[in-house]
Parts: structure tokens; sequence; C-alpha cells
């Protein structure tokens, strides 16, 4: 099998360990396809499981100096073929790709470790921690060891120089700019048009979208409906009662409420408020991010009410 050279078939073990690399790529592409067709996409099986099988397979092939830096280049290939292979968007993939490295570059740095200090305290951290990642990817999954909360709400509030009354009719009518908006919103595609008005229960308001998965192509649109769902002459509540836009794969909005009080003669404080559901896992990643968005939104808003 092995030529005078001590070559397997032929073939230098640069070869054979590039042979190695590829292959745990395509088998990883394969199991996100199969992660993908058993709905369980959106779960920590894809963000957390994933990256540590592939660091661990990358980890057995690649020499021990380059162990880290071969795997950090085997899942960044992974990651650009997967948005033509399975029509993945650029925010997808933006967003996932921190917690992927990070899981798959913890792994493989204790991998290294481990085999660069032959000892069994390196194995029982490398054993530990695998362990404890691999409970982890369960969330979201039939298999999962705990259920963390999905509901989530903010607010946003803010005084500004504008009358109860100016205030309600800018709500009525409210338009969408793009302008000013803070820098992680700028990531997200922005609403083409926004059509609706009037307070009145049962009032609709649609927001349209247009969203380029792969930037300038793969052009997918949507749009979010917001029902009047109550109104007073202090506050307006919607619900959400249809939600085609690309967000409704990673959260679901559940209300959006408005409330507005005088605090003198020309100036009232606005407090927006979000709720909406997580559907991605793990929780203690994507919970802090999307919160974090729906905050901004909130925070847009109340700009845009008040102008």
């Amino acid at each position: 099998m092995r030529d005078k050279d001590g070559n397997l078939l032929g073939f230098k073990s640069s070869q054979w360990r590039l042979f190695t690399v590829v292959l745990v790529i395509g088998l990883s592409l394969v199991a996100f396809r199969v992660l993908r067709d058993q709905l369980i996409s959106d779960t920590a099986a894809l963000y957390v499981g994933l990256p540590v099988l592939f660091a661990l397979a990358i980890s057995l092939s690649a020499k021990a100096e380059t162990t880290v830096g071969a795997t950090m280049k085997g899942l960044a290939i992974a990651l650009f073929l997967s948005a033509p292979v399975f029509m993945e968007g650029f925010i997808c993939i933006l967003f996932a790709s921190p917690i992927l490295f990070i899981v798959a570059a913890l792994v493989a740095w204790l991998a290294d470790r481990a085999r660069k200090h032959v000892n069994a305290r390196s194995k029982v951290q490398l054993s530990t921690i695998v362990t404890l990642l691999i409970a982890a990817s369960l969330e979201g999954t039939p298999y999962q060891l705990y259920e963390f909360s999905d509901r989530y709400k903010v607010s946003y509030a803010r005084i500004v120089n504008k009358t109860p009354e100016q205030i309600k009719e800018n709500i009525s009518t409210l338009q969408l700019s793009g302008d000013n908006r803070p820098l992680f919103l700028r990531l997200f595609p922005f609403p083409v048009s926004v059509s609706g008005q009037g307070l009145q229960p049962g009032a609709e308001h649609k927001v349209d979208y247009v969203y380029k998965k792969w930037f300038v192509a793969n052009e997918h649109k949507g749009t979010t409906v917001f029902r009047v769902d109550e109104s007073t002459d202090t506050s307006v509540r919607f619900v959400i009662p249809s939600d085609t836009s690309y967000l409704s794969h990673y959260m679901t909005w559940k209300s959006s409420k408005v409330a507005w009080s005088p605090v003198s003669d020309s100036a009232t404080r606005i407090t927006w408020s979000l709720e909406f559901t997580r559907d991605l896992d793990p929780a203690w990643y994507f919970g802090p991010l999307q919160t974090y968005a729906a905050w901004l939104s909130a925070k847009v808003l109340v700009s845009h009410a008040a102008s």
C-alpha cells in the first residue's frame, strides 16, 4: 500500500490531509442538508453540534501546529459553499458565523493541546468540553435537556417636542426612512414601501420588503401586516396576522404597541414596545442578538413617530 518513500497509495501525507479536509467539508454540507430536511436546521444541532464534529474531524487529520488554522479555513470554505448550494442568505451566514467559528476554534484548540501535551488533564479537558457542547447542541430538538423561554419583549421610551395629537397623527400615517439607521440595523434589508393608514381597530398597515439573498441576486419579496387590535386616545396596539418577510425565518412578531403621554404643553413621552418569539437556537446566542435588534427597531420607530 505504501511506496518506498512511505506514501500511502502514492500520495504524500499533505495530499491526504487536503483530501480529508475536502471530505470533511463535503460531509458537513451533507449533514447540514440532512438537518434542514429533518426540520431541525434552526436548532443548536446545527449551530453547536455541527462545528463540534467538524473541528474534531479536522483535528484528526491536520498537523499539530495547524489544527486551529485548518479548522478555520475549512469552516470558512464550508460557509461560503453553503450559500449557493443550500440557498442560504448572507444575513443567516453572517449572524451564524461567529458561533460556528467560536465553537469550532475552541474544540480544535483543545484537541491540539491534547495531542501536543499527552496527559490525563488535557484529555479530560477535551472530553468534558466536547460533552458539554454536545449536550448544548440538543437545544431545540426533541431531545433537549432544558427548554429556554423563547418569548421576548423590548421597549424604548423618549420625550419629544410634539403634542399628543401630532404624535397620534404621525403614527396613523407612519412612513419609514432608511436615513440615520443604527449600524447594526443596516445589515438588514430596509422596507421598500409602507402602505395603509388609520388607527381604528381592524385597520391594516403593510410593510413590503425585497431581500436579495446573495447581495445582488436570488431576490425574495415579502410583506409584514400590522393590524390595529386596540386603540385608545393614548395608545395603539398592533398584532401581526401575516408575515412573509425574510425575518419570519428567524423570529415571529407577536405584537407592537405604542403609547404616548404629555409631560408638558409641548412635550410628549413616547414608548414603543415589541413582542416576539425567537425561532433560532441556542438561546444564549440568538436571544441577545434578536433582543438588541428589536430594541433598536423600537428606537427607530419612536424616532419616526416623532419626526
